[in-house]
């Protein structure tokens, strides 16, 4: 009879083992998938810095062509600064201009 009972006991044990394990197993697969989210979110913010800094780099292109014409064509730098105000301030920190707003006295740089 009592070796019956320590059979039973030690059945018991073995199937709270593997439901354990079975509940391991289920929270390493959540952490996986966790991670594999996280890793797609960190290479499409990645992408999404890249896109900014290439589109910041074309406006900035932009703008240089345009005070490169605003300079042949002689307009006053106070309208050029005009045109600069249209632009966050954040956007002409990223492409340099901040510096051409300060020359010009802008209260917005």
């Amino acid at each position: 009879m009592e070796k019956d009972a320590l059979k039973t006991k030690e059945y018991e044990w073995k199937i709270e083992q593997n439901m354990l394990k079975t509940e391991k197993d289920i929270f390493k697969t959540e952490r996986n998938m966790i991670k594999t989210e996280r890793d797609g979110l960190l290479t499409e913010n990645a992408r999404l810095r890249r896109d900014l800094r290439s589109l910041a780099q074309m406006i900035s292109d932009v703008i240089t062509r345009f005070l490169t014409w605003v300079s042949n064509h002689e307009l006053p730098m106070e309208r050029t600064a005009v045109f600069l105000l249209m632009f966050p301030k954040t956007f002409l920190k990223i492409t340099g201009f901040e510096s051409t707003l300060e020359r010009n006295g802008s209260k917005d740089a």
